[in-house]
């Protein structure tokens, strides 16, 4: 896996110290979603994970065990989505574009960005989005 870069600059409105601050929560959420997606996909041949499955396997109770399966799918899922998110966030920095709505160009207020250091939308933004779906 390829290593990112990050060198933290002011970015607009933001002092350095908030920006470093956000970069050191973003890298160490990173780091947990990497061990936790490699968790789930080297887990799967656990032994008692494996004589769970094949218990319910062989007790025909497929539903139980495909849903044990579709809910590991879903926390990878969901790992990686927010991965991704995060990836979006230390790219931001690293280009000096953290910090502003990705949707209207308005810079998110700190308390947001200390709340959710991922967010690419401001509150208004995020508002209207969530209405939208």
């Amino acid at each position: 896996m390829t290593s990112i870069k990050i060198e933290a600059e002011p970015q607009d409105g933001i002092p350095k110290n908030e920006i470093d601050a956000l970069k050191a929560q973003l890298l160490e959420r990173r780091k947990e979603l990497i061990q936790s997606i490699n968790q789930h996909l080297h887990g799967q041949d656990e032994p008692n994970r494996l004589a769970f499955a094949n218990y319910l396997e062989s007790a025909g109770d497929w539903g139980e065990a495909n849903t044990l399966a579709d809910m590991d799918v879903a926390i990878t899922s969901h790992d990686l989505a927010e991965l991704k998110e995060i990836d979006a966030a230390l790219y931001g920095i690293a280009s000096q574009n953290y910090g502003s709505c990705t949707q209207c160009g308005n810079g998110i207020p700190i308390a947001r960005l200390r709340a959710q250091p991922s967010t690419r939308f401001c509150v208004s933004c995020m508002k209207a989005l969530e209405k939208r779906t």
